[in-house]
């Protein structure tokens, strides 16, 4: 549906983006995921034919559509404010893009109400877009982007106003809506649990570049480099001061490390605390996080972190135990060479 070709911006002397090339396909949703100032939304702005100042090649369904204007994309956009118009009700709103396009009233009103009802809200046509709940003004929004039939919906931070438990809840109806409807869909935001819960594919961005690209679970299990490791929350990077043979030597031990490094992560989720045979520590810290606790434990002069899903298995603060590690959860880091 959508491929982009080493895609470069610069804003004077800044660099905004760095020879990005990314594919998406029909009905996938693709989370861009970063930091403020990686480049997230500037690409979103290339993409929608704001910005035309660029090197590369936009493709969409097969032609290149650098020199398109932007009225003619046939893209939707939403925002982290739904940039719903005050003035108009929600069956005003959705037929908005209709009526732009001058199609007759009673076309408008027909499907309008044909989405309104998609988006499960039956009833709310007449309803002042000011008195919605945050997930009222999300669907309004929704089928207002939904209602010119868009080949690609682009989405920039839209639930980043929202609290995290509403923000959660709404990701997956979101997610829902859009993959019921098979939209195409970039998505735009800097919360690795949102992205997670929405996205066939995440892809995190650093400074103007795609430093990795996965499906969620498998970004979440395999972090490719140290960047992607600490985004996550993976902060149990080691440096290797040897390896051969498969077996890396570290400042807690010797870890086995099929590809050559200079530097470890051991997966958080990976670590335990078992009974006899583990590696000595201190427990140092204990975290409520949500429905787990993050741990952190002390190997001489090496902090570990690690997860524990309950209070019963969590020792005092300051208690010698004993850790060891899945081999699985050992991930080589490849920008550390």
């Amino acid at each position: 549906m959508l491929e982009l070709k080493q895609i470069s911006l610069a804003f004077g002397q800044q660099q905004v983006l760095k020879g990005i090339s990314l594919s998406v396909a029909t009905g996938d949703i693709v989370c861009l995921l970063g930091e403020s100032g990686c480049g997230k939304t500037s690409l979103l702005r290339v993409i929608a034919g704001l910005e035309r100042d660029f090197m590369g090649e936009v493709w969409l369904d097969g032609a290149l559509i650098n020199t398109l204007p932007v009225e003619k994309r046939n893209m939707g956009l939403m925002f982290q404010d739904f940039g719903l118009f005050p003035h108009l009700n929600v069956e005003q709103n959705v037929a908005f893009g209709l009526k732009m396009r001058g199609e007759p009233l009673p076309v408008q009103k027909q499907q309008a109400q044909q989405m309104i009802n998609r988006v499960g809200l039956e009833s709310f046509e007449g309803r002042d877009v000011s008195t919605l709940s945050g997930g009222q003004k999300q669907r309004v929004a929704l089928a207002r982007s939904l209602i010119t039939k868009p080949n690609l919906l682009m989405l920039d931070e839209p639930l980043g106003s929202l609290d995290a438990t509403l923000r959660m809840r709404l990701a997956q109806d979101l997610r829902h809506n859009l993959k019921e409807n098979r939209l195409t869909s970039l998505y735009v935001t800097h919360d690795q649990s949102e992205a997670f819960a929405i996205a066939d594919w995440v892809a995190v961005m650093k400074e103007g570049r795609i430093e990795q690209i996965a499906p969620p679970l498998a970004l979440y299990r395999q972090p490719r480099t140290q960047y992607v490791a600490n985004f996550l929350g993976f902060n149990n990077v080691l440096a290797v001061s040897h390896w051969q043979g498969g077996i890396a030597e570290t400042a807690i031990g010797v870890l086995p490390v099929a590809k050559r490094c200079s530097e470890v992560c051991i997966h958080p989720d990976a670590i335990a605390i078992v009974e006899k045979e583990g590696v000595e520590a201190i427990l140092a810290e204990v975290v409520l996080m949500g429905e787990k606790y993050r741990l952190t434990a002390r190997i001489g002069e090496t902090l570990l972190h690690f997860n524990c899903s309950s209070w019963e298995d969590v020792p005092p603060i300051g208690e010698a135990i004993q850790l060891a590690w899945r081999t699985d959860g050992i991930i080589s880091l490849d920008d550390s060479l």
